[in-house]
C-alpha cells in the first residue's frame, strides 16, 4: 500500500500545478493573439519594398521598443508591430490551419521559448509546399498526421540539443516498434498537421503521442500488436486520459481537444 501524502509533500504539489495553470492560462492567451510567436503575418507599410505584402512567421514575441521577430527569406528581422497585418484566420480557415508544433530538447519551453508541444497557426499554403512525412500509426487509428522538420528559432548548442523523443515516438513504424534512422537523433523541431485542414493542437498532439508511448512501453522496442492500434482502441484510450485528468486534482488538464 503506498504511503500517504503528507502536508508538506501536498502543498509542493498544490504550488507546482498552480504554475502550471498559470503557464496553461499565459499559453492560451497566446494562442488567441494574432501576432504571437508561431502565426504567420503579412508585412506592410515598409520601405524595403521587398517584404511588402509577404508573409513571414513569427518567431520573436514583441519586444519593449515594439518590434516583433519575424523569419523572413533574408534572415531573421524585427518589425514593428505596425508593419505586421495578421492573418484573416479565424474568418477564413482556409488560410490559417491550427497545427502542434513539437520543440527539440534543446529549446526552452513556456514564455522563454518555444520548446516543449505548443498550439501554432500556419497557412495551408505553407504547408502544402513543406516536404512531409506522414505518421504511420497515425494512420492505423484513423487521424493521419503529416510530419515536417522545422528551423529551431534560434541556434541550438550541445550534441543532444535537437533530439526529440516526441517526434521519434510519433514516426515510429508498427513492424518494427523503431523510427526510421532519420527519425531517430537530431530530428529537431517538427510541425505536425492534418492534410485535409482539420485543427490539430497541441493537447491532440499529447493524446496521440501518449497512446503511442503506451504502446512502445508494452513493445520494449519490438513489433507493435496491429490489434491494439485501431480508430476505436484509441478513441477509448483518449476517453479514459480525458476521464483521468477530470478526476485527478493535480493533472494537467486538455482544453482543446480536436480529434
Amino acid at each position: 500500500m503506498d504511503a500517504p501524502i503528507g502536508q508538506d509533500e501536498k502543498d509542493l504539489l498544490a504550488k507546482m500545478f498552480e504554475g502550471m495553470d498559470q503557464e496553461g492560462a499565459e499559453e492560451r492567451r497566446r494562442e488567441a493573439d494574432p501576432l504571437a510567436t508561431g502565426r504567420w503575418a503579412i508585412l506592410q507599410g515598409l520601405q524595403a519594398d521587398q517584404f511588402n505584402g509577404r508573409s513571414f512567421e513569427i518567431i520573436q514575441a514583441e519586444n519593449s521598443e515594439g518590434r516583433i521577430g519575424v523569419r523572413t527569406h533574408e534572415g531573421d528581422k524585427l518589425f514593428k508591430t505596425e508593419n505586421l497585418q495578421p492573418f484573416a484566420g479565424e474568418v477564413d480557415e482556409r488560410q490559417i490551419i491550427k497545427v502542434a508544433r513539437i520543440g527539440a530538447r534543446g529549446e526552452e519551453t513556456g514564455s522563454k521559448g518555444p520548446g516543449g508541444v505548443r498550439t501554432w497557426h500556419w497557412p495551408q499554403k505553407v504547408l502544402d509546399t513543406l516536404p512531409s512525412e506522414v505518421s504511420p500509426i497515425s494512420v492505423l487509428i484513423g487521424i493521419p498526421l503529416n510530419v515536417t522538420k522545422v528551423e529551431p528559432h534560434s541556434k541550438l548548442e550541445g550534441e543532444d540539443a535537437l533530439d526529440n523523443f516526441y517526434a521519434s515516438e510519433v514516426m515510429v513504424w508498427p513492424e518494427t516498434g523503431l523510427a526510421l534512422l532519420p527519425w531517430q537523433r537530431f530530428v529537431g523541431p517538427v510541425i505536425v498537421w492534418r492534410s485535409g485542414g482539420e485543427p490539430f493542437s497541441a493537447d491532440d498532439a499529447c493524446l496521440v503521442h501518449a497512446f503511442i508511448h503506451s504502446l512502445l512501453d508494452i513493445s520494449k522496442g519490438e513489433a507493435l500488436s496491429q490489434d491494439a492500434i485501431t480508430p476505436d482502441v484509441f478513441q477509448q484510450f483518449k476517453r479514459l486520459k480525458l476521464e483521468e485528468e477530470q478526476q485527478s486534482p493535480y493533472a494537467e488538464k486538455s482544453h482543446d481537444v480536436n480529434i
